[in-house]
């Protein structure tokens, strides 16, 4: 197919928005450019959000065209592509679109659902740059897109398996590669993982920091118990001597203060020489 010309961008002055992109003149303009097709629009955290209804995906690029060459959007700019994934959910699948129009600065995302095994049309003869937006969505979901020149890995290796934004991709992977020192060359090998490394902490670190508080404050209080239990012993215990034999304390020979000053009788005593 032929690539679609883009439209010749009308002066400055044909269109004046306010600076809200969440204007109702804005979503006026998007119900207009898009009233031939099965459209839902809403209000977005940031722009207006587009849902396609899913019958009619087969129509998203001549969607894209007609906001593309529409004089009061003029969203001629593709900035990405990307996938939702919900297992849970039918379809599974959501694809969007993020439109720019730097003319009246205006954004828009445009999203569609489909099953997982149901292809979407590709852009890339609206938006070339599409090209590598649809490798890489094809690459991390499985989404594949009718019509694309070179649907090809864009991320992953030669030979990967398997998609891994997918919600049932395991964490680890499948393969890990390495280089091996004796064969001079990278190795793919079968992930394995030793079961003390597969043990999880889901806790908060500012709950696991205060519960490690916890325990050292506790730690310490029971330290300073068991000293303090030991100096009570140790002040009661006379102790032993080299000998193994226990030496008792002495009572303290305090003198009483009225006899402190009385004459000794022994050594007072005359002594007779014989």
């Amino acid at each position: 197919m032929a690539e679609i010309s883009p439209p010749e961008l009308p002066e400055r002055a044909d269109t004046e928005w306010p600076l809200s992109a969440l204007s109702e003149d804005v979503r006026s303009a998007i119900a207009q450019a898009t009233a031939n097709f099965t459209t839902h629009l809403e209000r977005g955290h940031d722009c207006w959000v587009l849902t396609l209804d899913p019958s009619a995906r087969e129509n998203i690029p001549r969607l894209l065209a007609t906001l593309r060459g529409e004089s009061a959007l003029l969203l001629d700019q593709l900035i990405d592509i990307t996938a939702l994934d919900s297992p849970a959910e039918s379809p599974r699948f959501t694809l969007v679109y993020h439109l720019l129009g730097m003319h009246h600065n205006i954004r828009l995302r445009v999203k569609c659902t489909l099953e997982e095994n149901q292809t979407a049309p590709s852009v890339t003869r609206v938006f070339p740059c599409a090209n590598w937006y649809e490798r890489e969505v094809w690459d991390m979901f499985g989404i594949a897109f009718s019509e694309h020149p070179d649907l090809r890995r864009i991320l992953t290796d030669y030979g990967f398996e398997g998609h891994p934004l997918r919600k049932d991709f395991p964490l680890t992977g499948h393969l890990e590669v390495r280089y091996d020192e004796s064969r001079k060359e990278v190795v793919y090998e079968p992930v394995a993982l030793m079961q003390a490394y597969r043990n999880f902490d889901f806790e908060s670190p500012w709950e696991e920091i205060t519960r490690l508080f916890a325990k050292d404050t506790e730690d310490k209080d029971a330290e300073g118990a068991d000293t303090e239990g030991k100096d009570a012993e140790g002040a009661g215990t006379e102790g032993t001597d080299s000998e193994g034999k226990d030496i008792k304390a002495k009572p303290s020979q305090e003198k009483d203060p009225k006899t402190q000053n009385a004459p000794d009788s022994q050594n007072n005593t005359p002594q007779h020489n014989a």
